[in-house]
């Protein structure tokens, strides 16, 4: 009896291991999987990690534990014990983060073309915030530019990762209305740029969300009678991605994806990408296992911004707490897709140093059937991650039309 006992915890702890190391895997967007190798290494038989990357057997596996009674208390209490576990493995100085030299090879150059947004700053036309009140009172701060003709249509944008919409997006957005008419709302998610909250964090990913929601409908009382698009440059699309899967409302009428950043497990990341320079991944594996209890706050993305950049605009964040990284990092991104009630548009940068091109355009094949053909996907030509933000307002303007139209 005894004997059972121990192989039945056994048997649960190394599923709940297999599981958890699998899902938090989505996160990592930076070459980091020798981590997780590292991990499985020095715990488990190599056997087991040669099984982990067949999707036959994490099926099965995954399908056994569904299988059992969840509420079993045996079953809570291992779960607690394996959360514990985790977190004295992976604070251990051997697999907190990136090996020294990875990450100092990651900082020796820029990782992405900067070129575009110290240019920008030359434009003048910095517009002044506004703001709103998010559901638990955080003030959100947004930039508001409208037609000279009356518009026909709305747009919300979000920035990407660790930026603001600072001046590379305010032109975006001013030469996006002067070639269609359209009421552009660029937004500061929390925690970022002139919007309150600790910078770079949130109270969850669902509070992210949900200061979206908030965006969408105060944006929808101001134009109520025309079309809404939401749209967001990287981690701005990826969190526009989570939103459409998780919004409470149906006030959205299309989604424009700017070189998106659709999560780790999308195949679509760079496998030489610098912007990403170091992750905790032992603080999202003990977030996510507990539930959100656990490092929720803890600095666990840093990216990888030159500091000339970061004297140039102090609003730029260098590191993104576990909550803001799992509300801006899709998860299962085909799935997201797949369930997009709404058409959408996706705009890939040909030279983009953080994604593979083609791997993003492939995404539109992803989507449903009754939107596919009123959606589509195109190559923006020498463009890289930043420079599609100066072209953005010539091909969001082409989309537009063809959306409002419909």
């Amino acid at each position: 009896m005894k004997k059972y006992f121990f192989i039945h915890i056994g048997y649960y702890f190394l599923l709940d291991l297999i599981i958890v190391i699998s899902f938090v895997k989505s996160f990592v967007f930076c070459n980091n999987n020798f981590l997780i190798k590292t991990f499985l290494i020095k715990y488990m038989s190599n056997k087991c990690v040669e099984y982990i990357y067949y999707k036959e057997i994490y099926s099965l596996l995954k399908r056994a534990i569904i299988s059992q009674q969840r509420e079993n208390n045996m079953r809570g209490i291992i779960k607690i014990g394996s959360m514990v576990f985790f977190v004295i493995i992976f604070l251990s100085d051997n697999v907190l983060a990136c090996k020294k030299e990875e990450c100092d090879m990651k900082t020796e150059q820029d990782s992405l073309n900067f070129e575009e947004v110290q240019k920008i700053e030359q434009w003048k036309n910095r517009i002044k915030p506004e703001f709103l009140k998010a559901s638990d009172k955080v003030d959100l701060a947004y930039y508001s530019f409208l037609p000279k003709s009356e518009p026909k249509a709305s747009l919300i944008f979000y920035h990407g990762g660790g930026f603001w919409s600072n001046r590379l997006y305010q032109k975006m957005a001013q030469e996006l209305t002067e070639k269609f008419p359209v009421a552009v709302y660029l937004a500061d998610l929390r925690g970022h740029g002139n919007s309150g909250g600790l910078r770079g964090d949130a109270p969850s990913a669902q509070q992210v969300w949900q200061d979206i929601d908030d965006t969408v409908r105060f944006v929808k009382q101001r134009h109520s009678a025309l079309p809404l698009f939401l749209g967001g440059h990287s981690a701005g699309a990826g969190v526009i991605l989570n939103y459409s899967g998780w919004q409470k409302s149906n006030l959205v009428d299309g989604y424009f994806f700017v070189a998106p950043f659709l999560g780790g497990d999308s195949g679509t990341v760079q496998p030489n990408q610098r912007f990403v320079k170091n992750i905790k991944i032992w603080a999202i594996i003990a977030n996510v296992f507990s539930g959100g209890w656990l490092f929720n706050h803890t600095k666990a993305v840093f990216f990888n911004y030159p500091e000339r950049l970061i004297k140039q605009d102090s609003y730029i964040l260098t590191s993104y707490t576990t909550a803001m990284a799992i509300a801006t990092s899709p998860h299962d991104a085909k799935s997201l897709f797949r369930k997009l009630k709404k058409p959408c548009a996706l705009f890939v940068a040909d030279r983009d140093e953080q994604f593979i091109p083609e791997k993003l355009i492939a995404f539109k094949d992803h989507l449903h059937e009754n939107i596919k053909d009123k959606s589509f996907a195109q190559l923006i030509c020498d463009a890289t991650h930043l420079s599609i933000v100066l072209k953005a307002s010539e091909f969001l303007s082409q989309a537009l039309e063809k959306f409002v139209s419909y």
